[in-house]
């Protein structure tokens, strides 16, 4: 059953469906609730209760069909849930396809600052623009911020219904200034659904902006900025924590800039970038094809040395004496006893 040619129809089960999650698991959020209501519209036409496994493979069939990316595992994985917590239906066999990881690979701080310098005259999206980077925020929490939600003379941050709470996170003054450029002086006067708290509000909609103009926004500064990697939201993010960390940031520091729940995952971000990684590669090339190699000290060039520290009065004759016995006993050839492991007469 198709809604009006923009997918599969509501699924008047989802009520149903709803209450049983909630149940099952009460800490849901909303924007995951709408991952599960819109997994739900793929079993419309079908009855869970006496569905077979041609049934399910046949769904499967069509969600891999018509969505793109990680799309389908999340659609998948909702649907499975669905049968197995709503239902009880743990015999239908249904595969998540691999999860398809972007690419990790932390933009150069150069990228980044072109990136910067193409919004500096766009006082919406550089606001934006700074407060990803910067500020190591998540796409959606960019756009649930509301004007109230910034104390610019201690440049922090209130985060509400985060990840991991409600947070407090600084920000660089840089990127407070343009927050507050753009709301006292180019924010819009008049609003609609609500817009009037929110910090960010479309020119053209004079509503809140939504996670699609994030994504568009950040793909254009990329694309107007010549960066060819492949550039979205949460990579800004990820290179913030990595420059930080490359720093020579405290990593407790860091991790509570970045609200991560644990240190490990904070970790995951101490790498170096493509372009410190070539820096190191080549200067150590540089190094191994240049160095000269050095001649093989002999028993007779320690022999000399030894004289010659006795004649600079670096030693004592007895010191002398015994650092003579030491060589000659660990000369090559030598039958005499080898002296201690711990002896050195380097």
């Amino acid at each position: 059953m198709e809604g009006n040619g923009k997918g599969p129809a509501p699924n008047p089960e989802w009520s149903r469906m709803q209450a049983a999650l909630l149940r099952r698991k009460p800490d849901l959020k909303g924007n995951t609730l709408e991952q599960y209501e819109l997994a739900s519209r793929d079993l419309t036409g079908y009855d869970p209760r006496v569905m077979t496994q041609d049934d399910v493979d046949r769904v499967r069939a069509n969600i891999m069909g018509a969505r793109r990316g990680n799309g389908p595992r999340v659609i998948i994985v909702c649907i499975r849930a669905i049968l197995r917590h709503v239902y009880g239906r743990g015999d239908l066999i249904l595969k998540a396809p691999r999860y398809k990881r972007p690419s990790n690979h932390a933009l150069e701080v150069e990228q980044i600052g072109r990136m910067l310098a193409v919004d500096v005259d766009d006082p919406l999206r550089n606001a934006v623009g700074r407060l990803l980077y910067e500020g190591s925020l998540r796409v959606g929490e960019v756009c649930r911020l509301n004007v109230e939600d910034f104390n610019f003379e201690s440049r922090e941050v209130l985060l509400r219904d985060a990840k991991t709470g409600n947070q407090v996170v600084s920000v660089p003054q840089a990127a407070m200034d343009a927050v507050a450029e753009y709301v006292k002086n180019h924010r819009p006067s008049e609003f609609v659904d609500g817009g009037g708290r929110a910090a960010f509000v479309s020119r053209n909609t004079k509503r809140r902006i939504g996670e699609k103009f994030v994504r568009y926004q950040v793909k254009r500064s990329a694309r107007l900025s010549g960066v060819t990697n492949r550039v979205y939201p949460h990579l800004v993010r990820a290179t913030s924590i990595t420059h930080l960390l490359n720093a020579g940031a405290n990593p407790a520091t860091v991790q509570r800039h970045a609200r991560h729940a644990r240190i490990e995952t904070t970790w995951v971000y101490n790498r170096p970038t493509q372009g410190m990684q070539r820096e190191n590669l080549d200067a150590g090339w540089a190094k191994i094809h240049g160095a000269k190699p050095q001649p093989r000290r002999t028993h007779e060039d320690a022999l000399r040395e030894l004289a010659q520290d006795f004649v600079d009065k670096k030693i004592s004759f007895a010191d002398l004496k015994r650092t003579q016995e030491l060589l000659e006993q660990h000369a090559p050839g030598s039958t005499q006893a080898k002296p201690p492991r711990d002896v050195s007469y380097q």
